[in-house]
């Protein structure tokens, strides 16, 4: 079936642009007819040209239908971004706090959040145990508890 399809190709890419009036989005069409009837049964279909014309059109039908649920949101009613990335006091606190760490300790808490402390005791050759306890003081200098 699918030799038949392929054989009259530019019959079916013009049929695709004649239902959607988009040379991209004919092509997508097609494709995607190929693909839905590859395992299609051929004795189910008596006269191919009408079905993959209905095969086509619900095609299009769908992908105009997600097109209108994916329409995109504006955010004309803010009035300035600039003021939402403003840390608050507390926020500044804790920045200030991760600014006062040793580079032991910040390398430390970048690897933790990447790898296991079995992971980080294997790849430089310190105990778990000791990686944990300096993670934890680290978070609470930082949290300046």
């Amino acid at each position: 079936m699918l030799q038949e399809l392929s054989e009259s190709d530019s019959k079916w890419r013009q049929i695709a642009l004649n239902i959607c009036k988009d040379k991209s989005l004919a092509d997508d069409i097609v494709q995607d007819m190929y693909f839905k009837l590859v395992d299609y049964p051929r004795e189910n279909i008596r006269s191919l040209v009408p079905f993959v014309t209905v095969v086509m059109r619900r095609m299009a039908i769908n992908i105009y239908n997600k097109k209108k649920d994916t329409s995109l949101t504006t955010f004309h009613y803010l009035e300035s971004n600039d003021n939402a990335f403003e840390p608050d006091d507390y926020e500044q606190e804790i920045l200030d706090n991760a600014a006062l760490l040793t580079w032991s300790e910040r390398e430390l808490l970048e690897e933790v959040y990447d790898r296991s402390y079995r992971e980080i005791e294997e790849i430089y050759n310190i105990d778990h145990c000791h990686s944990f306890r300096k993670v934890r003081k680290a978070r609470n200098k930082i949290l300046n508890k």
